[in-house]
């Protein structure tokens, strides 16, 4: 069998080297990953698959630049980066700025989404894996479902391996330096191996940056071009086995394949679970790069599974997009829509590889131009698509087609209209897991003795809205702590089952405000204290009782204690209606036909009330004490029968639990009514 692996002369220039059988391969990593996206449960370590386009990826780029001469390496560094430009770019540009468009016209600003416009932005620069890394989320975290860009990670890992690689393959294309092509096998041995050594220690203790970062997956690209340089060793003696036996190994590799697809856990990932598609991967490509793969070579290359990988690029580009913004519309639970996003991943793949990438890579009229000029070019062209991106993002709230771009009425955090010279002037930091914002009264008159101290989780967040105007009209300063995604108070998790982020942010909140507050101050502690019907993203959630745990309780008690002991009054927050579907995604044209909207945005008071009864026992035990009192949100938020998240057309609740600007707005009176209650 002819593989087109033949080394040419020394000087000359080599052919285009293609192995059929590795289109085949790459077949099979885009559609495991297509596969495992589509539903978890089917290929639960689909996302496998990229670790075998990292492996086939060292090898074929290491393949395609390893025979050729160049006499200075600036010549090598031009001709790879054009090459690699010409390959990459035009599909990605194309794809980011799709995505980007219908992000902006169809994904509302919101939790799921911030980490949106960062991701997108960054992949242009073959950053995304870095932005991705420098988030709390993982690859495998439900709001990873619902970015856009989020697939873009494993090309910012390629992309960073490109930096180093001409320095790598210099040694073997550069005529004064290839009397040191072996070190260069020798440098690529120890890196991959202590590349593989930090990805062991690494990812149990930081598994999001051993999962992104190149650092912990050099090893699969380096191991690929180990494979390429030594071709011309083991290509011999592969060739001599008997076919029973590289029939043998080949059936191995794939079962070994399909095991990882199967089997694989996120938990233990990228180590130890990515060696065995790798190792699988890189035996696959020397049985058919040695020509006796027999019959698995021939599947591997036939038509429709070899056009399948010929087109995987694009199809690995398009396919989350579609599925992503299927999940934020129509969904992407039911067959059908499974089956519409799929075809329309192959519909687009197929014009994108057709249109975009094929005139790309055969321009008769780019090969004739100075490789610094396609560099220069393809560079540029990324930095316009990003300034593209980036103005696309900042108009959102003019170009989106979601009602929830009128931030007065749906966002909590929206500006209030500014009441003459008064003003308000806010100034946020992170501390760990803490948002803290202060509010300050400017051109308001003198403040109010006595601060208000507002802490809990993304609840306490929620009355931004509502607490800058208390502070205008009051005025008052305002100190706001909101732990996102960390209880804190809610009379139902003990600090103790909580993980270490939320632990450490706990600590910080009640130890911050234990400090600093003084007699005459009002601390308020809002929170959700009722279980979701559904989780944030859109996973049914298994109800249980809401019963405050003693600890819990304990722990509460002993720190309202601490406060009041300083003569420092305490509100607490009484439950608010939680909703079974979340009105910022169900609310537009594109999006009411979604499965999660089906349970609409109504619950009977009644029910409400049966669900908060345990809670609102242990605010009253709580409230026995001086200086503790209980306000309700929900006199204002229900109506007699029942509670809805939108009244006449305006949300009182921007998802399933916290609410809107709107209500920010008609809560104010109620809430400023119940502190001056306090002073009286």
């Amino acid at each position: 069998m002819t593989t087109g692996l033949a080394a040419p002369d020394a000087g000359a220039r080599p052919a285009e080297t293609h192995i059929g059988a590795i289109d085949g391969l790459r077949a099979i990593a885009v559609l495991s990953v297509m596969i495992c996206h589509l539903e978890r449960a089917w290929l639960p370590g689909g996302f496998a698959g990229v670790d075998v386009f990292f492996a086939i990826s060292g090898f074929v780029v290491t393949l395609s630049m390893m025979d050729r001469r160049f006499e200075r390496v600036r010549e090598m560094v031009a001709f790879f980066y054009a090459r690699r430009l010409r390959r990459i770019a035009p599909a990605l540009i194309v794809v980011l700025l799709a995505a980007t468009l219908a992000t902006v016209l169809f994904v509302p600003d919101a939790w799921l989404s911030e980490a949106i416009p960062s991701t997108g932005l960054a992949a242009f620069f073959g950053l995304s894996n870095v932005s991705l890394a420098a988030h709390t989320d993982t690859y495998f975290a439900p709001r990873a479902e619902y970015n856009t860009f989020l697939h873009t990670w494993s090309l910012g890992v390629e992309e960073q391996f490109y930096l180093v690689f001409p320095a790598l393959i210099a040694l073997v294309t550069v005529t004064r330096l290839r009397r040191w092509r072996r070190l260069a096998v020798v440098i690529l041995g120890v890196l991959s191996a202590a590349s593989l050594a930090y990805c062991a220690w690494l990812t149990p203790r930081e598994p999001a940056a051993a999962f992104f970062l190149l650092p912990a997956r050099f090893w699969e690209l380096g191991l690929g071009m180990i494979l390429a340089l030594t071709s011309a060793r083991w290509r011999p003696a592969l060739a001599t086995i008997s076919g029973r036996l590289s029939d043998g190994l080949a059936v191995l590799a794939v079962a070994g394949l399909a095991a990882t697809f199967a089997l694989a856990r996120e938990t233990a990932f990228p180590y130890p679970w990515a060696v065995p598609p790798v190792a699988a991967t890189l035996v696959l490509i020397a049985l058919v790069g040695a020509g006796v793969a027999g019959r698995t070579a021939g599947v591997l290359a036939s038509r429709p599974v070899a056009y399948v990988g010929r087109i995987s690029y694009s199809l690995y580009l398009w396919h989350w997009p579609v599925y992503v913004l299927m999940r934020w519309t129509y969904g992407l639970d039911s067959a059908l829509a499974r089956v519409i996003a799929v075809a329309l991943t192959f519909g687009l793949a197929a014009l994108s590889y057709r249109f975009v990438e094929q005139p790309f890579r055969r321009s008769s009229r780019l090969r004739r131009l100075p490789r610094i000029v396609v560099v220069a070019g393809g560079l540029g062209a990324l930095v316009v698509g990003a300034g593209l991106a980036k103005v696309g993002f900042a108009l959102t709230s003019v170009l989106s087609l979601s009602q929830t771009r009128n931030t007065q009425l749906w966002s909590p955090y929206s500006k209030p209209p500014a009441d003459g010279a008064c003003s308000v002037q806010v100034a946020t930091h992170w501390e760990g897991a803490v948002k803290i914002l202060d509010l300050e009264p400017k051109g308001c008159g003198a403040p109010a003795p006595g601060g208000l101290i507002v802490a809990g989780d993304s609840h306490a967040g929620a009355y931004t809205r509502m607490l800058r105007e208390l502070a205008q009209a009051k005025p008052v300063e305002v100190t706001i702590f909101a732990s996102p995604g960390c209880a804190f108070m809610d009379l139902m998790t003990p600090v103790a089952t909580l993980d270490d982020a939320c632990r450490a942010a706990n600590t910080r909140i009640h130890n911050t405000i234990l400090n600093g507050a003084r007699e005459g101050d009002v601390v308020f502690l809002p929170s959700l204290r009722l279980h979701r019907y559904r989780s944030q993203d859109d996973d049914v959630i298994d109800l249980g009782p809401t019963v405050a745990p003693a600890a819990a309780f304990d722990e509460a008690r002993a720190f309202i204690a601490a406060l009041t002991a300083k003569n420092v009054k305490v509100v607490l927050e009484a439950p608010k209606p939680v909703f079974k579907s979340p009105p910022f995604r169900c609310v537009d044209w594109f999006d009411r036909m979604n499965p999660m909207c089906a349970a609409g945005f109504s619950e009977d008071r009644a029910d409400f009330e049966r669900r908060r009864a345990p809670v609102l026992e242990r605010e009253r035990a709580l409230a026995e004490a001086p200086g503790v009192s209980i306000w309700d949100p929900a006199p204002v938020l229900c109506g007699p029968s029942r509670c809805d998240a939108i009244v006449d057309g305006k949300p009182l609740f921007f998802d399933a639990d916290h609410i809107s600007g709107y209500a920010d707005d008609r809560l104010l009176p109620s809430f400023a009514a119940h502190l001056a209650a306090l002073q009286r």
